[in-house]
């Protein structure tokens, strides 16, 4: 058996699937099985799959007609042989040392069931736009999930207990979206939670992605995960419901990846989409944000704290 079994779930990922599971066949911990399930792709995904598995005999391939992503995931545990299973989604992409850092962690701290990592959310084209820093502690993390606030552990970046995973009972079927906020919530329930400080994956944004696509449908799973976790724990509802940014077109998305970049000191991928926004929607708003990128770029390099994109 394999260390870690590596969860994917794909539908339509041409563009990324090889640069995704690429991260993954160079990491310096070689002891893993990527366990891999195609949810009825239409595009090239299945052909690049194929040649991956023909690859390297560590990549199994399952496929089916498409059933959505928690059905997907959860196939993917069954057929998982490893004593860690770790989450990745096709377009992100792991640092070098992401399972050796995570499987020392777990093998030290045996009290924790489940492990995840600061990122850097990067934009289709790869370009970095913001570094996000998740919690280190158990009771940073469960109290913050509990309180209405998702994001405490990005799912992409999870490293789990199999055993831990599959006794309670993997992902909720009728989670089509928030699964991973009410599956980690069910985790702490059986053990503690942790975050690496280390960076060790990219994270990939899509302006078109479930997460814009469908926010009223998350906004309603979250409220129904978040209602769940405070009535097994004997905890009175809360008022309001999760706290999920929500917006109102793709220009309030790029708007906000602008000053995420331009906080994050990523100023080239700033602005880029600032002056995407001019060019889609000319406003006073993208002229101030692009001006601003601009004057915060001289001054970082001025002042020699320039942030180098990488890790």
């Amino acid at each position: 058996m394999p260390a870690i079994s590596v969860l994917i779930a794909v539908f339509n990922g041409e563009h990324y699937v090889e640069e995704t599971i690429g991260s993954l066949l160079g990491q310096t911990l070689s002891d893993w099985e990527i366990v891999i399930v195609d949810d009825g792709s239409s595009d090239d995904t299945p052909r690049q799959l194929v040649r991956l598995a023909a690859r390297d005999a560590r990549v199994r391939v399952f496929t089916q007609a498409n059933a959505g992503l928690t059905h997907s995931l959860n196939r993917a545990l069954d057929a998982a042989t490893g004593t860690y299973v770790a989450r990745i989604d096709v377009g992100d992409i792991a640092r070098a040392d992401r399972f050796a850092q995570q499987k020392n962690f777990l093998d030290r701290r045996p009290e924790v069931v489940a492990v995840g990592s600061h990122l850097v959310w990067i934009s289709p084209e790869g370009w970095p736009v913001a570094l996000y820093r998740c919690p280190l502690t158990h009771a940073e993390i469960d109290g913050g999930h509990i309180s209405g606030l998702p994001g405490q552990m990005a799912h992409a970046c999870l490293m789990i207990r199999r055993e831990a995973l599959t006794s309670i009972g993997g992902y909720r079927e009728e989670f089509v979206v928030a699964q991973d906020y009410d599956l980690l919530m069910r985790l702490a329930e059986i053990g503690f939670l942790a975050n690496v400080d280390e960076v060790l994956m990219k994270y990939r944004l899509d302006p078109e992605g479930i997460s814009s696509r469908r926010r009223d449908d998350q906004l309603r799973w979250a409220a129904r995960a978040l209602h769940d976790a405070r009535t097994r724990r004997g905890l009175a509802p809360l008022d309001a419901p999760p706290r999920l940014w929500t917006f109102t077109s793709r220009n309030d998305v790029l708007s906000k990846w602008v000053r995420e970049a331009i906080e994050s000191g990523y100023y080239r991928t700033a602005r880029r989409y600032a002056w995407r926004l001019l060019y889609a929607r000319p406003s006073l708003n993208a002229l101030r944000l692009l001006i601003r990128a601009g004057r915060e770029e001289v001054r970082a390099v001025a002042s020699g704290h320039a942030r180098v994109v990488g890790w």
